[in-house]
């Protein structure tokens, strides 16, 4: 009446900090960060209330419904007078604290700066704050200051043997910022990492941008080429991811995003829910988001008080142009070789600079996802000014699927391999088109029910088939991988590790040298078999396979070939026995059967 807005009866902010905690505890973070800011909203509405009688506000229920907004930041100088009274003071800091954890949980890492920074403001010194602080600082990628701060606390809490760990994890993310990556430490960080960091989701690896650059490139847009020249093998960034979401419907999202190469639908709208309230967090995230190709969205001008809108159009149409395709997302226990295994289902990932990357079906990288970070790697050697390329799309694929999936993308391929099977007569592409979708829709998934010993024989007769729509001095293969691979699977199955080799080696002779993880499948079967069933006739090239996967991890280990065959030898080894072997035994079994 007389003009007021009318009141909704709010909860008190102890209760609406009890509802906090309980939601935090279900993890249902969303929910637990917006009732400590009503909580601080009412705060506020309170202390302005008594400040400036009576005032026509509504109360923090509004914004909840996002009517009419009410401060929920700090402001030290409105609640100086209330902070003397130790209860109210133990009630801010509780909420600011709980609130910058719950948004560290959410990824909000600058709003969990600024909240933890306020709460040091109520309670200064406080070790818990101090500790999350530098837990977020390390998030941020802020690696000087946290380090300053873990040492700080290192000194006051001696026996803290989880500091001591941080600050050297902080070191280790300041050397990988300059490009040094341990590379043979990955695996056994993974354990530590995932318990120290489970606050934060996972501590994570640092960013790092190698000898590349972006440029614009004619016909293309933007483009990443090389600033110099470039070794295979070597590390050309270390991206950490702008979203990863996950879908819960699994089952279904294997078939769409391996198959099709299509978001799912689950995964997609939480990547894009989680994307915008970020952005509406983050003014250097939203400018980060609105970098992305988007199509034909086009990004928001500034509004009125020269702040960055949010369009959810635009941040949509930008996930569906540059999430990668799902790949193991929690670990990765080998970079030099690829991912290692993990769930892929359902998975949607965005990270901004490798999004610079053109597309070709023959590129000249290799990416690997570990953790949040994905490290693109130079597949071939590459001369300075070169493009560097990744593929949108499978290169097993049939150059239908390839057109057709480009084409969803706005663009026509005309790479060396699309161009190669558009101009050559003597090569069936329409035959190996419709062999290859018969393998994926009906061959395959019977096969997956199969034995090794009754799967065996179909995929050798569907191979045979496929060579019939090749030319015999054809230079792409790479229909063929999949199969090869498969093959050389089921014969390890079988204990016949001399047929394993050879079809590991044939998998990447077809992959264009551009996978070796087959390498490390020649030197597993190697170690698995016997030297009665080596074929000395086949001795040179697979000693060219192992002479690369050595200097892959020669690369790792700075030049080091020594140690690098050690670890490959090791790597070979764990594989094999699934765990660590501290003596080596394993690993010097490995070398020797090599010899």
């Amino acid at each position: 009446r007389g003009g007021r807005v009318a009141r909704v009866e709010e909860p008190a902010a102890a209760d609406l900090k009890a509802r906090g905690n309980a939601r935090f505890k279900e993890g249902k973070f969303g929910e637990a960060f917006l009732a400590y800011s009503r909580a601080i909203a009412r705060m506020n509405l309170e202390r302005l209330e008594e400040l400036q009688p009576p005032l026509d506000i509504a109360t923090p229920q509004d914004v909840l419904d996002a009517a009419i907004p009410i401060p929920d930041d700090f402001d030290p100088a409105l609640h100086a007078a209330a902070l003397q009274d130790p209860e109210t003071a133990d009630l801010f800091y509780a909420l600011l604290a709980n609130r910058a954890a719950v948004a560290a949980r959410l990824g909000l890492f600058r709003r969990a700066l600024t909240d933890v920074e306020a709460a040091l403001v109520v309670r200064p010194g406080d070790a818990r704050a101090r500790l999350r602080k530098a837990q977020v600082l390390t998030r941020l990628q802020r690696y000087e200051e946290a380090l300053e701060m873990w040492k700080e606390l290192g000194g006051e809490f001696p026996k803290d043997r989880d500091v001591k760990k941080m600050a050297d994890k902080v070191r280790r993310r300041m050397q990988e910022a300059g490009g040094v990556f341990d590379f043979f430490a990955v695996d056994s960080e993974d354990t530590e990492r995932a318990k120290l960091g489970a606050a934060l989701g996972g501590e994570e690896y640092a960013d790092f941008v190698g000898p590349i650059e972006v440029v614009e490139i004619a016909g293309k847009g933007r483009g990443v080429v090389a600033s110099h020249d470039i070794s295979k093998g070597t590390l050309l960034l270390c991206d950490r991811a702008l979203v990863v979401a996950a879908s819960e419907r699994r089952a279904e999202t294997v078939a769409i995003n391996e198959r099709r190469q299509q978001l799912n639908t689950d995964s997609q709208i939480r990547a894009v829910s989680e994307l915008v309230q970020r952005m509406k967090d983050d003014d250097e995230f939203a400018r980060r988001v609105y970098n992305l190709h988007a199509g034909d969205a086009e990004k928001p001008p500034l509004d009125g008080e020269g702040k960055i809108p949010v369009d959810h159009l635009f941040v949509q149409s930008a996930v569906e142009f540059n999430a990668f395709r799902p790949q193991p997302i929690p670990r990765v226990a080998d970079p030099v070789v690829g991912p290692s295994g993990g769930d892929t289902a359902g998975m949607t990932g965005v990270w901004s600079r490798a999004s610079m990357f053109n597309h070709s079906c023959v590129p000249n990288t290799i990416p690997c996802i570990a953790g949040e970070s994905l490290m693109v790697f130079a597949a071939t050697d590459i001369r300075a000014g070169d493009e560097i390329t990744a593929a949108y799309c499978l290169q097993e694929f049939s150059l239908a699927m390839r057109t057709q999936l480009c084409e969803r993308f706005g663009f026509r391929c005309t790479c060396e391999l699309c161009e190669y099977q558009r101009t050559t007569a003597s090569e069936n592409i329409e035959l190996r088109g419709q062999l290859l979708e018969a393998w994926e829709e009906d061959i395959m998934p019977k096969l997956m029910k199969e034995s090794s010993t009754k799967a065996l024989e179909p995929v050798l007769l569907f191979l045979d088939k496929l060579n019939t729509t090749y030319a015999p001095d054809s230079p792409y293969e790479f229909e063929k991988v999949e199969i090869l691979d498969l093959l050389g699977m089921l014969y390890e199955e079988r204990e016949q590790y001399s047929l394993a080799r050879q079809h590991y080696t044939r998998a990447y002779r077809a992959s264009g040298g551009r996978d070796p993880r087959f390498c490390k499948l020649v030197y597993r079967a190697i170690v698995c078999g016997s030297m009665d069933e080596f074929d000395e006739s086949s001795a040179p090239e697979t000693e060219r396979l192992l002479d690369e996967l050595d200097a892959l991890y020669a690369l790792r280990a700075g030049g080091d070939l020594v140690a690098a065959q050690r670890m490959v030898a090791r790597d070979v080894s764990i594989s094999e026995a699934g765990g660590w072997d501290e003596d080596a035994d394993e690993a010097e079994r490995a070398r020797r059967m090599r010899k």
